[in-house]
């Protein structure tokens, strides 16, 4: 076997798949090789295929008659399994018939990997899959897209391939974490005499947060309001506006490059739908929070909830605070 000519990185996206190589000996900067991405021929309508620099992560299986294998071929022979834009196209009409997503099955806690459980819910008389069997059939195109093209076999070059990895595990412990802080941040700030942290201080975390929120953004609404109940002199009750207001702020920032970065715009109306259930859902979620009755708790350690405090007082005694709202003052 000859020594590999290339350096190939493959992404197994949850979404999309894309395939991305450098030729260190053709660099005129050893240290910066220009990087090429390549074009993975795919069916986009039956009988069309296209060279598209992304693979939709979609495998769709046509029913009896559907597609002949004339329809299917592709520059290495028909496919058994369409994958793609085709598969993409198809599965938004006939969604018991596409695998979606095979990634996040694949990191799933709980799941069988290799059980034939894809489509979810498909009936009996459509194929199934495995995650990883779905896995496999991606990088199988990739690599007949991939030996189609180069003049060297993808199997003989050096190929780094990115893992599929998830937050699924670590979620629980991260809501744990920040229930104990939301409950317990100042008392345990003040054992440990920490001190109040600076501005540069509570910048920083907040964009610490603010990065794991548009990249994944589980619980990171419940960890910005411990965060600040732990750092700052805002309690609960003042902070969840804020909290809403930041969180909307990371996801709107987050969601307007997803827009165009994901193809989003490819399916119009699962967009709408989706949308419109967002935004009835959280006005309606708004106004059930709004009306909850009162509630008697206790606050306890507020640091200098007021401009006016006398000077060198670090804490006040534990006061009795009552509130019609979540998000209404302290009387």
């Amino acid at each position: 076997m000859s020594p590999p000519r290339y350096v190939v990185g493959i992404d197994l996206g949850t979404t999309n798949s894309v395939v991305a190589w450098i030729d260190p000996a053709a660099a005129s900067d050893p240290d910066a090789p220009d990087v090429h991405i390549l074009d993975v021929p795919q069916l986009v309508k039956p009988g069309v295929t296209e060279a598209r620099p992304r693979l939709p992560s979609f495998l769709y299986f046509p029913a009896r008659g559907e597609m002949d294998p004339a329809s299917r071929a592709l520059p290495w022979g028909p496919a058994e399994h369409v994958a793609g834009e085709l598969a993409r196209a198809r599965g938004a009409e006939v969604p018991s018939r596409v695998v979606a997503s095979a990634k996040s099955w694949l990191c799933a806690v709980g799941v069988e990997r290799d059980a034939q459980i894809l489509p979810w819910g498909a009936p009996d008389d459509v194929p199934h899959v495995s995650p990883v069997d779905a896995a496999a059939a991606y990088l199988g195109h990739l690599r007949m897209a991939w030996d189609a093209k180069m003049p060297a076999p993808l199997a003989e070059q050096e190929v780094y391939l990115a893992v599929p990895a998830s937050f699924d595990a670590a979620v629980p412990w991260l809501l744990a974490f920040a229930t104990v802080v939301l409950a317990f941040g100042k008392r345990l700030t003040a054992a440990l005499r920490l001190g109040r942290p600076g501005p540069a201080a509570i910048l920083a975390g907040q964009f610490l947060l603010a990065i794991y929120g548009g990249y994944f953004g589980g619980a990171v609404g419940l960890m910005m309001l411990a965060f600040w109940t732990a750092t700052t002199s805002l309690d609960p009750a003042r902070g969840n506006p804020l909290r809403v207001i930041q969180v909307a702020a990371v996801y709107l920032t987050a969601a307007v490059i997803f827009v165009f970065a994901a193809d989003v715009l490819a399916q119009p109306l699962h967009l709408v739908a989706l949308l419109a259930g967002a935004v009835l859902g959280g006005y309606g979620g708004a106004h059930v929070v709004r009306r909850l009755p009162p509630v008697d708790c206790t606050v306890a350690d507020l640091d200098h909830a007021h401009a006016g405090e006398r000077d060198g007082e670090d804490r006040v005694g534990a006061q009795r605070v009552r509130h019609h709202r979540s998000t209404g003052p302290l009387e």
